[in-house]
């Protein structure tokens, strides 16, 4: 029926139902006194509906109550020691009881019907709040919140994220599926390194100019047009996809090891050329994908051995007149030994099949 783990200071419990814990209560702690033994319960994917026995363990300081069909969590108002709480994927709708669990460092209330944040706004200590799926739209009660390192918010109804500003310990906050059109700037912020904004509507990039230490960046399927206010930014991970990017020619992807800029039949102008000149910079122990250059009719995805790793180059030849194994052979000779007229071929080729004769040369 359960598992525990016991020391001299406290206990972990694992339970199957809740008639399990009030049994296990019954049997174990005749005396509420003794309760306070009881740290960390696991109650997760059991199909409970009510938590009403959890109102004399007072001294949780974890607590799991994720994928159950709770609905009242009014039992948990007591709980003042509790640092952990996951009730994620139930049926949530007020959050009130927590108002006053000021402890709590990691929350995670993702896969709800909440709607409103209010009731957070006290918990200053919080360090990971992950509100995933839900039917949030003000951000307004998360001002106060200056610890939160760690913000998930994918798949809400948010529309304004300025009140992200105040949070000043972010570093990592992802936003998908938003209904954000328009990005505040960050005066403050020196910690941000990790930014998802996919599936929005975001026009404007220049705002993220100004997060010094930003070095992921998913901005897949919004409304960019312009990523030029990025060109100075050294970014690990950037993901354009699905944007409207016109060109790409200012932009140094040099520091990216994966760098996404367009994919299916998304059309490109002749300026991209100028920034695939820019990828013979990347050095092979870099993974680069890009997707379909402007002009073009044949793809290849081949991988490729370069000094004992095996990496992965997309390329696009305008107009392959050569196969594939004979422009593999001859790379990997050396440019010389290459006739003029499968010189004018390569020289046809998309900027990245130089990058493919700069990486086998290294």
């Amino acid at each position: 029926m359960t598992q525990a783990k016991k020391s001299k200071e406290d206990t972990k419990v694992e339970l199957q139902t809740m008639e399990d814990l009030q049994i296990f209560i019954q049997k174990n702690f005749p005396s509420t006194t003794n309760l306070k033994k009881v740290t960390e319960l696991v109650l997760s994917l059991k199909c409970i509906h009510s938590i009403e026995a959890l109102r004399q363990i007072t001294q949780l300081k974890e607590l799991q109550l994720q994928s159950n069909q709770i609905d009242d969590i009014s039992p948990l108002q007591n709980l003042m020691q509790v640092k952990k709480l996951f009730l994620q994927s139930n049926k949530i709708k007020d959050l009130s009881p927590l108002k006053n669990l000021v402890q709590l460092e990691q929350l995670n209330i993702s896969s709800n019907q909440i709607s409103s944040l209010q009731d957070l706004r006290h918990l200053v200590n919080l360090v990971n709040l992950y509100a995933n799926n839900n039917q949030i739209e003000d951000l307004r009660p998360l001002k106060p919140l200056i610890w939160v390192q760690n913000l998930e918010l994918n798949s809400n109804q948010i529309q304004n994220i300025q009140p992200l500003i105040y949070m000043v310990s972010l570093c990592d906050v992802s936003l998908q599926s938003n209904k954000i059109s328009t990005l505040p700037i960050f005066p403050e912020n020196d910690k941000l390194y990790g930014l998802d904004l996919s599936f929005n509507s975001v026009c404007d990039v220049n705002p993220l100019s100004e997060l010094s230490n930003l070095s992921n960046v998913n901005l897949q399927q919004n409304q960019v047009i312009d990523i030029s206010p990025l060109e100075y930014m050294e970014l690990y991970n950037f993901n354009i996809i699905g944007n409207k990017v016109k060109s790409a020619s200012k932009f140094n992807p040099s520091g990216c090891m994966k760098f996404y800029l367009y994919q299916d039949q998304q059309k490109q102008t002749k300026a991209d050329v100028k920034f695939y000149q820019r990828l013979k910079a990347i050095s092979s122990s870099q993974r680069v994908q890009f997707n379909y250059l402007h002009n073009k009719r044949q793809h290849y995805d081949r991988r490729i051995k370069v000094q004992g790793s095996i990496h992965t180059v997309r390329y696009f030849l305008q107009k392959p007149k050569i196969s594939y194994g004979e422009l593999k052979d001859k790379f990997q000779t050396s440019k010389a030994q290459i006739t003029n007229k499968q010189m004018m071929v390569i020289q046809k080729l998309s900027y990245a099949a130089q990058l493919f004769v700069s990486m086998i040369e290294m």
